[in-house]
Formats: C-alpha cells, structure tokens, sequence
C-alpha cells in the first residue's frame, strides 16, 4: 500500500514541478519586459515634449510638472511646464492672498541638478538679442552662461536660455508666436558638464512641425 501511495506522489510530483518552473520562467520574463528600455550607453530611453510646434526629447530620467496657472502681463513668458533632474513640486503655493507662483520650483537643485521651464507665448522678439542661431531650423537665440538671479537664488550657477519663432517661413516681427526654453543648473565650472550637455543634446535634437 505505502509503495503503491509512493509511485502515485512521483506521477503528479514531476509534472507539478515542471508546470511551477513555467510559470517561474514567466514571470521573470514579464519583469525584465516591464523595466526601462535602456540605450547603450545606459541612459533609460527618451521622452517627449510638445511646446508650441517644437518637440523636445529628454531623458527618460527626468521628471515632468505642470506650472501653475497665473495671472501675468501679456506677452510674459510664463513657464507651462518643468523638466527636472530630480521630483519638484509646481512653483505656485496658496497664500492668504491667493495663489502665489515663482518663476522656478520651491527648494535648490541638488549637486549636478538641473530645472528646465518651457513657455509658448505671443510677444515681441527680444530685441537685445541676435537671432543668429536656430533651434530646429527656425530663427533662434541661444545665450549660454552666468545665471540670472532667480536661477541663482535656487542653487543654479549656469543657465541657458533659448527664444525660437514658433511660425514657419517668417523671421522676427512685434508680435510673434515665440517658445523660449530656460535650464537652469547647479555647480559652476565642469561641475554642470553632464546636465550642460544633456540640455545641448536636447536643443540640437529638437524637431519643429508646423
């Protein structure tokens, strides 16, 4: 009897064990499947962004945040969403007075850090400025280098700043359809080579589809 008992455990004991390594292998299978794409040089795979006719790709590591919707001059050129380094919070708090919004995020960017601001607008081309450059073959300025004070006063030590006609065929008038992206960085020196040349990348793979 216990013989007879012993052969029929073996007879479901082996096909038990072979249907648990399945499904073992499968679920392996669906994890690895479900993490980040990554490209050769480690980098998980870029994302997009829409500003304005101009898509931007950015790495998939950084984090995206609505900006907070306020009253401001026409033809100001206000932030309609932020990029970043690390997790921020959107740059409006509410006070006694009502919604209160900054130009950037609360906090400071950490070592290495970097916020991005993107704003598309209608406005008067800057004219301080020498449209020399081009960002996705449209008219463009791009200024590289010290930090204004509000990119300072969140830990930025450099900031590039980029003003691109948002219109096909047409060059800078009083009253344009403009995108302007604003990075700011942490560190000075070579401390910001990584995020200074992720934004270049950014910029000089940015496509325009108007």
């Amino acid at each position: 009897m216990a013989e007879t008992v012993r052969r029929r455990y073996r007879s479901w004991l082996a096909p038990a064990l072979a249907a648990a390594v399945v499904v073992a292998v499968a679920i392996v299978g669906a994890v690895i499947a479900t993490r980040p794409h990554r490209d050769a040089g480690g980098a998980v795979q870029n994302k997009r962004l829409d500003v304005g006719g101009f898509m931007f790709r950015y790495p998939g590591t950084w984090h995206k945040s609505k900006a907070g919707d306020h009253k401001h001059p026409a033809g100001a050129a206000v932030a309609s969403v932020f990029l970043a380094s690390a997790l921020i919070r959107g740059n409006c708090a509410k006070t006694s007075d009502g919604l209160a919004c900054g130009t950037w995020p609360p906090g400071r960017l950490d070592p290495d850090g970097l916020v991005v601001s993107f704003a598309g607008y209608y406005g008067s081309a800057d004219s301080g400025r020498a449209w020399r450059d081009t960002l996705a073959g449209q008219p463009a300025s791009i200024k590289r280098g010290l930090p204004s004070p509000e990119c300072t006063n969140i830990g930025g030590g450099y900031e590039v700043v980029a003003q691109a006609l948002a219109v096909s065929g047409s060059a800078p008038t009083q009253d344009d359809e403009l995108v302007r992206v604003d990075a700011c960085l942490a560190g000075s020196g070579s401390d910001h080579g990584p995020a200074l040349a992720a934004v270049n990348r950014m910029l000089a793979t940015a496509t325009f589809g108007r």
